[in-house]
């Protein structure tokens, strides 16, 4: 078994994208190494045939014999940039006792792209609200992106994201949960959902919820009553909540959310776990960009000793490339990095303590690409956005309104 393309993903889960299309994992590539006649759920009498299909053995296949796959292009990036990716972090957290069998335990699940929110470093794909906007942009043409990793392929603006409306395409998944161990969910925005909270109601009708560990991704902006009604008949929940800053920086970033509704959620969401689920996990996910390094080590001073039994994750934007907090002067950078030695110094929280640790290790490579082209697409890139929405970034995050010709 090869280190360098080995991953666990493809050999113990299924997914489906927001359009339903099948992949070996949330974030792999629509290059294809190994052609396939049938990508899409509609396509397939029941997922299963997925996991167990010609073009899934061959990936397995391919991994096991360290060969590179197109699909891995993403992940390669980023282990190339000191980056640990996602197929490196699932190969160290979940091992396997039979690194080499291909045995379903659990459904990666995005029942479309049914967002309240527009964040700036998303895309349509993963949010409705950003998909209307960029067609008012003309970005559908035009990608902002210039053909970066995150234009996933030409056609996803007339793909299906409709799918799970389809009877026969929820039953297809309905069908699969009897053999899980997991489940997980993103968005879109799970929580404004109903298939959602249909499928969750399902395993708990049928009886299959004491079984199954639930992790969801949230944005927390809204508290969806059955969902914590639900939720407590889970084996385990595992409740990540997507905060990229702090007040008005995360009011720009995840722009239209509410700072003050979002922080008010994750208390309640906190009081809720300690009083239902004192065991289970609440934790954050905050993706560091160019926008919000100056509220790092706030953030983790404020939010850390808020999560329950895991740390939060501080995850490196990779791309767009644009966006990148190593576009700022060294000297933004360094300062930050002492902000959160101190705060390391000064605290007893282990949650804290750890998430520092972790942040610290990526802060410190450095980033010797030329920046020029990369300045100039932010500019064009927040300009003709803020316009579109009648907001400028020096009203959120002014240390940074200096950067942009407006």
């Amino acid at each position: 078994m090869n280190s360098k393309t080995y991953c666990r993903l493809p050999f113990k889960q299924i997914t489906v994208s927001p359009t339903g299309r099948m992949q070996i994992c949330c974030v792999s590539e629509h290059n294809f190494t190994y052609k396939s006649d049938k990508r899409h759920i509609n396509e397939f009498k029941n997922v299963d045939e997925w996991f167990h299909g010609n073009y899934m053995n061959n990936i397995r296949k391919s991994m096991l014999e360290g060969k590179p796959l197109k699909e891995c292009a993403g992940c390669y990036k980023v282990e190339k940039n000191g980056i640990q990716s996602l197929r490196q972090w699932q190969n160290k957290t979940y091992p396997s006792n039979d690194p080499t069998k291909a045995t379903l335990e659990g459904l990666n699940i995005k029942f479309g792209n049914k967002c309240n929110l527009k964040c700036k470093m998303c895309f349509p794909y993963a949010s409705s609200e950003l998909w209307k906007e960029w067609q008012e942009l003309g970005w559908n043409l035009n990608d902002p992106h210039k053909g970066g990793s995150w234009k996933y392929y030409d056609s996803y603006y007339y793909e299906d994201y409709d799918w799970p409306r389809k009877k026969e395409n929820f039953d297809k998944l309905k069908a699969m949960a009897k053999y899980c161990n997991w489940l997980h969910f993103t968005g879109g925005e799970p929580m404004i959902n109903p298939k959602f909270l249909e499928y969750l109601k399902f395993c708990v009708d049928e009886d299959l919820a004491k079984n199954i560990s639930l992790e969801v991704v949230t944005n927390c902006t809204k508290i969806h009553p059955k969902f914590l009604r639900l939720a407590k008949n889970f084996k385990h929940i595992q409740l990540r909540i997507s905060i990229d800053g702090l007040g008005s920086t995360y009011d720009y970033i995840r722009y239209p959310g509410n700072y003050n509704i979002v922080e008010k959620n994750f208390m309640l969401y906190h009081e809720w776990f300690k009083e239902n689920k004192p065991n289970d996990s609440l934790a954050y996910n905050f993706c560091l960009s160019i926008f919000n390094l100056h509220d790092l080590t706030n953030f983790i001073e404020k939010f850390s000793p808020l999560c329950l039994n895991e740390s939060g994750a501080i995850t490196n934007m990779w791309d767009p490339s644009f966006m990148l907090h190593t576009m700022l002067r060294k000297d933004y950078l360094e300062k930050e990095i002492q902000k959160l030695i101190q705060l390391d110094q000064n605290t007893n929280n282990i949650l804290t303590k750890q998430t520092i640790w972790n942040i610290l290790q990526e802060l410190k490579k450095s980033d010797d690409v030329d920046n020029n082209e990369r300045w100039k697409l932010l500019n064009e890139f927040v300009i003709k956005q803020d316009q579109l929405r009648k907001i400028h970034i020096k009203n959120y995050i002014p240390h940074l309104a200096k950067f942009f010709n407006y």
